[in-house]
């Protein structure tokens, strides 16, 4: 001002001390914490949200696949359970068979006493059995009688068939017996070329036994019959063989009767 010039105005932190400068700077400082902080905060939020929706599209994405597998196992199921109601269906036969014929099979093959063409009655009297019941059974005491000729006039056939081994044959058996015991002796004896009756009043008898007449006269007869159904498939229930009797105990039941009486 003395020599003319004039001064421009001081600023007003030059008028401040030191102790109030520094108030002034740790509170601009705290400013730019806060807002540093609330930037980071709102980074963070901004990076939350965006994860949360990553995963909840993901979860979506993972609910949408599973319910096309569904849908595809759905659609699989369906088409399983359509292919096997297919399956299902009874395939009807081609042959019906006359109502008079099958009345006739069911009254023949309901009545046990019939032999096996179901033409008439067993000759021999039978023993009950509990295993089986389906099958003819006769006592020792029964083969003894017909061994002695009691029911001579009725039989013109007679074969007695022992199921055992050779040894046990050789060992003993029942007279007139004929030791067959295979499968193919008993088809090549009886069913390559049968055996026919004069008189046809009178009748072809087999009685099978084994040891015990539990296996293998068992086994054997069985065969017997289910090879001369074979054969006469188309003309049932006609046999060559209608009548077979097992023999109850077997040479066993037979040999133990026999020597006590």
């Amino acid at each position: 001002q003395h020599y003319g010039f004039s001064m421009p105005a001081r600023p007003a932190s030059l008028h401040l001390n030191k102790r109030q400068r520094l108030a002034i700077q740790n509170k601009n400082k705290k400013v730019c914490s806060n807002e540093s902080c609330h930037s980071m905060q709102t980074r963070s939020q901004s990076s939350s949200t965006r994860s949360y929706n990553e995963d909840e599209n993901s979860e979506n994405c993972r609910s949408i696949k599973r319910t096309k597998i569904d849908d595809d196992n759905d659609k699989e199921n369906n088409l399983f359970i359509k292919r096997s109601r297919r399956g299902v269906g009874l395939i009807r036969s081609f042959t019906e068979p006359d109502e008079e014929q099958i009345k006739a099979s069911v009254e023949l093959g309901s009545n046990r006493d019939l032999i096996g063409d179901r033409s008439r009655s067993h000759l021999l009297p039978r023993c009950t059995s509990r295993k089986h019941p389906n099958l003819a059974f006769i006592s020792p005491e029964m083969l003894i009688d017909v061994l002695q000729n009691v029911y001579a006039s009725e039989i013109e056939i007679l074969q007695v068939i022992d199921c055992r081994y050779p040894y046990e044959y050789e060992g003993g058996h029942v007279q007139w017996a004929k030791n067959l015991y295979t499968r193919s002796q008993i088809h090549n004896e009886y069913f390559l070329k049968p055996s026919e009756l004069n008189d046809s009043s009178r009748r072809i008898i087999f009685i099978f036994h084994c040891k015990f007449s539990s296996e293998r006269a068992l086994s054997l007869l069985r065969f017997f019959r289910s090879e001369d159904r074979n054969i006469h498939e188309q003309s049932y229930p006609q046999l060559h063989y209608p009548e077979i009797y097992l023999l109850e105990g077997g040479y066993k039941a037979f040999y133990g009767y026999s020597t006590k009486n």
